[in-house]
């Protein structure tokens, strides 16, 4: 157990298994200059505006236990006579976890805790468990809890876990100061009933089912290979 669990803290510490997708539309206007793209910034005579969002997603072993958090914030200012800053953003965390061992019923438990937060901002946190999804609008004052749940899984394959944040804010100013947005964080704590470990692994390093066959294939055949031909080799005359 010693090994699986330094092999398992190994893995947690290399780098980036969770592959994220972010898409971003901002616009900022300052009088009649505009700008648009996934982040903005514009400042003149009219008065001055930015838009921009961010989005990360992080996760580390305790044990067996594994704790996966995601979090996003989005945030348009606008200040002066005539300025607005709006944003639209998402952002997609995939992250696969391996199972040892050979194909059989298991069951997954976790709990899960989404909530957030803002000003002039609505969003939403769609999390996804092994098929399962939870979600939760956002702000959603006290939060969404999911506490001590259990999903039927499949062990000894990759079990599938995805955090969808959605965002946006807009603002005018108008000739006041004005400031909108928000964010929000989706926090998991996982762990497999029977006890198998959770590795955490890119998406690009589990081999389809015919890569794996074929790969399995190719060493059958180069060990019939190497055995034909040690038969045909002459043995050594003593």
């Amino acid at each position: 157990m010693k090994t699986a669990l330094l092999f398992m803290t190994a893995v947690a510490s290399s780098a980036a298994p969770i592959t994220t997708v972010i898409s971003s539309t901002a616009q900022c206007t300052a009088g009649a200059v505009m700008q648009q793209g996934s982040e903005c910034s514009v400042s003149n005579s009219s008065g001055s505006a930015s838009a921009f969002g961010t989005a990360s997603t992080d996760y580390s072993l305790n044990g067996l236990m594994l704790n996966v958090e995601g979090r996003f914030s989005i945030s348009a200012n606008a200040s002066g006579p005539n300025a607005g800053a709006s944003i639209l953003f998402s952002s997609t965390a995939n992250l696969l976890l391996l199972t040892d061992g050979p194909l059989r019923a298991g069951t997954l438990a976790f709990s899960l805790g989404e909530d957030g937060d803002g000003s002039m901002f609505t969003g939403r946190a769609v999390t996804t468990i092994a098929g399962n999804t939870f979600s939760c609008f956002l702000p959603s004052g006290a939060g969404c809890l999911f506490l001590n749940r259990t999903i039927p899984i499949t062990l000894g394959s990759a079990v599938s876990v995805s955090i969808e944040f959605t965002g946006n804010s807009g603002v005018f100013s108008g000739g006041t100061s004005r400031f909108g947005g928000g964010g929000g964080d989706s926090i998991i704590q996982i762990t497999a009933l029977d006890g198998t470990a959770l590795v955490p692994v890119r998406v690009s390093d589990v081999p389809e089912p015919a890569t794996m066959w074929l790969t399995t294939i190719s060493f059958l055949l180069a060990g019939v290979l190497s055995f034909q031909k040690a038969l045909r080799l002459p043995r050594e005359v003593r």
